[in-house]
């Protein structure tokens, strides 16, 4: 069988197109996976919207990576921050650093936690700081005092138990030659928002925000006390778009084979979109949850989906006081 000229010049070009195309599939950038605590990471374990805030803040913010150790010359304000270093820092690169930092607190770093123990770990001058061991640490604010230096940070912990899914504010106040002080206040936990921190002459003051119907700040006291304000906020609707999104999983409750509970009905929603649910409650006063329970059963009985409006008049339109749990701060909607 003879091929014709055209037929010839027609495969040449599809060997000629699949061979580029094969050099540019290998010579496609892959995508950098970068280490945790990373400047330049957008990831939830990053530090690039760290890195971004201390800027704002106008201080001097270093990320150059040298062979050599060495002390940021631009060190503003004493504030030298060490993200789990790929190195171990030895004692006569601490020494350089607390020479730099004499008039302050010490030397600060969140490092990778003990093998076995955790992941991550706080340590002041090479020693590891007691009970500050956890899944995710971070450093959120640093405030300065003529006797004292206070470090406001978030830490998680990595078990399942509801009250690890969710963020906890600590505060360590740091003296020149004395050990770190751990302060932290047992049930009060941070949303998924951005805290906001003030320091005032009298006090770091924490706003964290909304949760279980409240709305809640904590405030370390210039005599190392902690006090909790608590302010009742009355219902609020859910807005159109998260009204939507509580619609859309009930469409999981109704595709569920079993029926005989909530945790049952609502096994296959996935964990993304619980997560959003449990923000809701957690984080606004718009979601009826015993009602959002009722109606995710229902639906998987009938095998019926229920309408937009019937969702947002009896499971959007304001949780009622009370709905979430004194003895369970962090649970109350769970499957």
């Amino acid at each position: 069988m003879k091929f014709s000229r055209d037929s010839l010049l027609g495969l040449g070009l599809i060997v000629v197109l699949l061979i580029v195309a094969v050099f540019a599939a290998v010579a496609q950038p892959r995508e950098e996976r970068l280490p945790a605590l990373s400047t330049r990471s957008n990831d939830p374990d990053g530090a690039r919207a760290l890195a971004l805030w201390l800027r704002a803040l106008e201080y001097a913010v270093d990320t150059s990576v040298s062979a050599s150790f060495g002390v940021p010359s631009e060190s503003e304000g004493g504030l030298i921050m060490m993200l789990e270093p790929s190195e171990p820092v030895s004692r006569a690169d601490l020494r350089k650093l607390e020479s730099t930092l004499e008039d302050t607190g010490g030397t600060l770093l969140i490092a990778a936690g003990g093998e076995g123990e955790c992941r991550q770990a706080v340590r002041l001058n090479d020693e590891p700081v007691p009970d500050t061991c956890d899944e995710s640490l971070v450093f959120v604010h640093h405030a300065v005092f003529s006797d004292r230096e206070v470090v406001v940070g978030l830490r998680k912990c990595g078990q399942e138990s509801a009250a690890c899914r969710w963020r906890r504010p600590f505060w360590l106040e740091l003296r020149k030659g004395v050990p770190a002080t751990l302060r932290e206040q047992a049930g009060v936990w941070a949303g998924s928002a951005d805290i906001a921190v003030q320091a005032t002459d009298d006090a770091v003051l924490v706003d964290l925000g909304t949760w279980n119907g409240e709305r809640r700040a904590t405030a370390l006291t210039a005599a190392g006390n902690l006090v909790v304000t608590r302010a009742q906020l009355p219902p609020k609707p859910l807005g159109r778009a998260d009204c939507a999104m509580v619609a859309r999983s009930l469409e999981d409750c109704v595709a569920s084979r079993q029926c005989g509970s909530f945790a049952d009905a609502a096994r296959r929603i996935p964990a993304a979109q619980w997560a959003s649910l449990q923000r809701l409650y957690h984080e606004t006063t718009g979601l009826d949850v015993e009602a959002y329970r009722k109606l995710c059963v229902r639906s998987c009985e009938l095998g019926l989906l229920p309408s937009r409006g019937l969702v947002r008049q009896y499971a959007c339109d304001g949780a009622p006081t009370g709905q979430w749990p004194a003895d369970n701060p962090a649970g109350g909607l769970e499957r």
